[in-house]
């Protein structure tokens, strides 16, 4: 799950700055978990 979820922000700032030239910092991907661990049990 943690091999995932790395690879999946990673993909995430890799899109954001390719498409739109916006570089996402760890905090604001941070404030994504919460959500996140919501929509999937397994990452509690």
């Amino acid at each position: 799950m943690c091999r995932w979820l790395y690879n999946s922000m990673l993909e995430q700032r890799r899109f954001a700055y390719r498409r739109r030239g916006l570089s996402l910092s760890y905090h604001k991907q941070a404030t994504e978990l919460p959500s996140l661990k919501k929509e999937i049990p397994a990452f509690k």
